[in-house]
């Protein structure tokens, strides 16, 4: 208290040296609009602190949305992966939940996908037509770059991908198998398909095309990379 007594007294000369007829009722009301001013001041920033704790909530559920459709796997697959539990990762999409980075990291392990390269892709929303380079989100892993064409675009009936295959490089050890049609352009390098029991081998402007239905798997033979423009439906 009387340290409040000091600062008020000290407080009421400094202004009567700046304006004379300045008096404590002057002085009160000085104070209370400075504390008044001074707690509207902490409310703005609270207020934006919290709106943007809420923005950051909402691009981590929206991005992990479209990581995982990419990557065509199911919410329960994910969570068989990554030992994190199905309805978690559900409330973490719809934003009824916020993960720590831990969390979130084990997450992406199971995608997989770097923290640096989930926070930094952009996300476009809208009906835009055109998608910059800048815009491909890679969810490849292993030596290969699965480039993910509109993979912010709502709704999208098709899966289109760029990719990239490191020599030596497979899609993996088992056939891949899901519904619906694929097909893709050898833009360079060698890429051997096996569709079936049946290898193929195919070289710059070769194409694929085959119902998705039937197992298939990718492997660069050659000693450069190889270069795919692909498609299939529906998108993942």
């Amino acid at each position: 208290m009387c340290q409040l007594i000091l600062l008020f007294n000290h407080i009421e000369a400094v202004t009567k040296l700046i304006k004379p007829d300045f008096t404590p009722t002057n002085l009160c009301c000085f104070c209370g609009n400075m504390m008044q001013s001074d707690l509207y001041r902490k409310r703005k920033i609270t207020r934006a602190m919290t709106d943007s704790a809420s923005n950051h909530d909402q691009m981590v559920a929206r991005r992990l949305r479209v990581v995982r459709q990419a990557q065509g796997l199911s919410q329960r697959e994910l969570a068989r992966r990554t030992g994190v539990g199905s309805g978690t990762i559900s409330q973490i999409e719809s934003n009824t939940t916020q993960p720590s980075v831990a969390v979130l990291k084990k997450i992406l392990d199971g995608i997989p996908m770097e923290l640096a390269t989930f926070f930094s892709f952009e996300l476009l929303g809208g009906d835009t037509p055109v998608y910059r380079k800048s815009d491909h989100v890679d969810i490849g892993a292993r030596g290969i770059e699965y480039r993910l064409i509109a993979a912010q675009r709502p709704n999208r009936k098709i899966q289109m991908l760029h990719e990239f295959y490191q020599p030596g490089t497979a899609s993996g050890g088992h056939p891949l198998v899901h519904e619906g049609e694929e097909c893709a352009v050898i833009l360079s390098g060698v890429l051997e398909i096996t569709v079936d029991d049946e290898v193929f081998v195919l070289r710059a402007g070769d194409a694929y095309y085959f119902n998705s239905t039937r197992p298939h798997k990718f492997k660069n033979i050659g000693d450069t990379v190889c270069e795919v423009v692909s498609a299939c439906t529906p998108s993942f």
